[in-house]
């Protein structure tokens, strides 16, 4: 399979699990942070990810890409943050379709570089 049909591929799957447009992703399309997926929706998405292309996740681990779910908020987590703001800084490491497509090709994910 040569790199271009596996992208369109990659970008077929993407659009199928999230019911998007294929038009909407580029190679550099960030899963969370432009398609907004966090939580178990990220984890579900790798899922099927890794059984559909075949892929050994390697070294991944869920949370240092996607956040917790959205929706419900802790009261007590909120005023926390309030007088602790800098307690729950971390940069989630962002996914791309490319990353995807490169992890399709090789069979293996690495994570990206952050």
């Amino acid at each position: 399979m040569e790199v271009p049909d596996l992208q369109n591929e990659v970008k077929q799957f993407v659009a199928s699990e999230l019911r998007l447009p294929i038009e909407q992703l580029t190679l550099s399309t960030s899963i969370q942070n432009d398609l907004h997926v966090d939580g178990a929706d990220g984890w579900e998405l790798m899922e099927a990810f890794w059984k559909r292309f075949g892929v050994d996740p390697g070294d991944y681990r869920d949370n240092f890409h996607f956040g917790p779910e959205a929706g419900g908020c802790n009261p007590f987590i909120l005023i926390f943050y309030l007088f602790r703001p800098n307690s729950f800084k971390f940069k989630l490491i962002p996914i791309t379709i490319g990353d995807l497509t490169e992890a399709a090709r090789s069979k293996r994910w690495q994570t990206p570089k952050h």
